[in-house]
C-alpha cells in the first residue's frame, strides 16, 4: 500500500489506474483513501464507479449504503443509486440475451464445430463475425 500525504494525490493517482485499465490498483487505492480520508464523498463515489467497471453490483452497492449512510445529503451518491439500478438491469438483459441466443444456436454448434475442426461458441464466434 502506498501511502498518501493527501486526498487529491489519491485521486490522481487513482485516475492514472483507471485509465490504464488497473482497475484492481483503483479499487485497492481507493479503499486505501476510504480508510484514511472518510470525510471526502468523493473517495466513495469513484469506488462504486470501479466497482460498476468489473460488473460487481454486490460490492458497489455496498460501498454505495455506506456513502449514503456517511453523507445522506449527498447528491451525487443519490444519483448513482439510480445508476446501479439501470446497470443491474442492463447486465441481466444482456446476460439473458446471451443465454437465449446460446439456447437458439446449441443444436447447430456441434455440426459448425465438425465442420471447422474446432470447438467453438458459436455465439460468440457468430458476433465476432457480424
Amino acid at each position: 500500500m502506498e501511502n498518501f500525504d493527501d486526498p487529491i494525490s489519491l485521486i490522481d493517482r487513482a485516475n492514472s489506474e483507471f485509465i490504464t485499465g488497473n482497475i484492481d490498483s483503483v479499487i485497492e487505492i481507493l479503499q486505501e483513501g476510504i480508510q484514511k480520508y472518510d470525510e471526502f464523498p468523493l473517495l466513495f463515489i469513484l469506488l462504486v464507479r470501479a466497482y460498476l467497471q468489473i460488473n460487481d453490483f454486490e460490492k458497489a452497492k455496498r460501498t454505495l449504503e455506506l456513502g449514503i449512510e456517511k453523507f445522506p445529503y449527498n447528491r451525487s451518491l443519490q444519483q448513482l443509486e439510480k445508476e446501479i439500478n439501470i446497470r443491474i438491469r442492463q447486465f441481466a438483459s444482456s446476460q439473458s440475451d446471451l443465454l437465449r441466443a446460446n439456447l437458439l444456436f446449441f443444436p447447430f454448434q456441434r455440426n459448425f464445430s465438425k465442420i471447422l475442426g474446432r470447438r467453438i461458441n458459436f455465439v460468440n464466434d457468430f458476433l465476432s463475425i457480424s
